[in-house]
């Protein structure tokens, strides 16, 4: 249902009356969402899936990204080195206490019959689900994928660089993937994208929940350094502060 509501949205966006006649590129995106949306479980497979991929320019890098990824079982992280061995990883990591919040605040997002305030108070409501938290898991979810995939197909990269330096995460990213990098290439790099509603977290439960992750905190720290530290070390100041 969700690759459905996906293909309504897509349809909505494209099909709007000032985009009237579709242009061959936006009926082209259609028939994808269409064939990405409209498949039965029986049909769900390795080649449904790499037919989505079928008419991709050859003389380009093509992927595939989705935070859902870094929750695929131990046997699924297997079958994706199956299908794709010689795949490069890329792993954007974000301080777990903020990386929670902005999820539960994000999936809140589309609720047009809930005020700010109720907005608020569910998103609360929803830092103690299970898959939230899964998310937020990065011990777990690195040792899983590491299990399968050689060190150096990963790059792991830092939310905090988005802001401070938007470029060096694509120069590191086009590295990875051995292509060239260049700041013209990125012309919308200023445009939000899946923007979070702006609520702020109960301070007295930010307490709580960052105690809950100061583990998670330190074996980033350890493993990382840098950003990871910092995140560390604003935690233990509040904790120690409270």
């Amino acid at each position: 249902m969700k690759r459905i509501f996906e293909f309504q949205e897509k349809l909505a966006e494209l099909g709007s009356p000032e985009n009237l006649p579709l242009q061959k590129n936006n009926a082209h995106e259609l028939r994808w969402w269409a064939r990405y949306a409209f498949v039965s479980k029986s049909e769900c497979d390795d080649m449904w899936y790499e037919s989505l991929f079928e008419h991709c320019d050859p003389s380009k890098v093509t992927g595939d990204f989705s935070p859902d990824y870094s929750l695929l079982p131990p046997k699924g992280v297997k079958h994706l080195r199956t299908v794709a061995p010689h795949a490069k990883l890329i792993f954007l990591i974000r301080e777990p206490v903020d990386r929670l919040w902005s999820g539960v605040t994000y999936a809140v997002r589309t609720r047009k019959d809930l005020s700010l305030e109720q907005k608020s108070n569910l998103a609360h409501k929803n830092l103690d689900k299970p898959m939230q938290n899964a998310f937020s898991d990065y011990p777990k979810i690195i040792r899983n994928f590491e299990l399968q995939f050689p060190k150096n197909r990963i790059l792991y990269l830092f939310h905090d660089e988005i802001s401070l330096n938007p470029y060096e995460i694509l120069r590191q990213t086009c590295s990875h993937l051995d292509i060239d990098f260049d700041e013209s290439y990125f012309p919308e790099i200023s445009q939000k994208i899946n923007s979070s509603p702006v609520i702020e977290m109960d301070p007295d439960i930010k307490i709580e929940t960052t105690r809950r992750y100061i583990s998670t905190l330190k074996w980033l720290s350890n493993r990382f350094g840098g950003h990871a530290t910092r995140w560390e070390n604003r935690a233990k100041k509040l904790l120690d502060c409270n």
